[in-house]
């Protein structure tokens, strides 16, 4: 976008009116392609949100392989970044806990308790530690009845405890998208406006 704006205001500047209608044309393509995003969510919202949340619940059965703890698994991207949005989200699973029943890499054993089996990860469980998007607790004991018995753990799935922040700052998102909006559209008149005026000029 910022390249996009460079070439405006260079051909402001210089007045070349083939770049103000390159800059026209470019802001009136992301303009339509904008407004036909939000027209396809809508009209398929509902089975956006039915693959969405099956691939979450996918990439659960396929990559979660539990957390490290003293680097005693290899973890992978996939199953770190579900650990990271439980801990910080307060969530469990892409749905609930149930999810983890189909993960079918992950090593279930307690690793403070080895005769004990695990039923949901350490992250679904409450800990007494501030949200880090950075690092995980290195220490989970307090976790380690509830990730056994899951009782405790948080039941909202990692999807609808996204939905419900997203419809918490709702009225910031819309002002925001109707404030680029505006901005798009005003850029784009302006552009028209500037190409015409050097028309007018021209032709005196």
């Amino acid at each position: 976008m910022f390249n996009f704006f460079v070439l405006g205001c260079c051909g402001a500047i210089k007045t070349f009116r083939c770049l103000h209608i390159i800059y026209a044309i470019i802001v009136g393509l992301i303009i339509l392609a904008e407004i036909a995003i939000i027209i396809v969510f809508i009209v398929y919202q509902n089975r956006f949100q039915t693959e969405f949340v099956s691939k979450l619940q996918g990439s659960i059965a396929k990559y979660y392989v539990g957390i490290s703890i003293n680097n005693s698994t290899p973890v992978n991207s996939i199953s770190l970044a579900w650990d990271f949005a439980q801990l910080n989200l307060q969530c469990c699973g892409a749905v609930n806990q149930s999810d983890y029943l189909n993960a079918t890499n992950w090593n279930r054993t307690d690793p403070y308790q080895s005769n004990a089996t695990l039923t949901i990860p350490f992250s679904c469980c409450p800990l007494n530690t501030q949200a880090n998007w950075n690092s995980l607790p290195t220490n989970m004991t307090q976790a380690n009845t509830c990730a056994i018995t899951g009782v405790g753990a948080y039941s909202e799935g990692c999807y609808y405890r996204l939905l419900d922040l997203l419809n918490k700052y709702k009225i910031y998102l819309i002002i925001g998208g109707v404030i680029v909006g505006v901005v798009e559209i005003l850029a784009l008149l302006f552009a028209i406006l500037l190409y015409c005026r050097k028309k007018e000029y021209e032709a005196l």
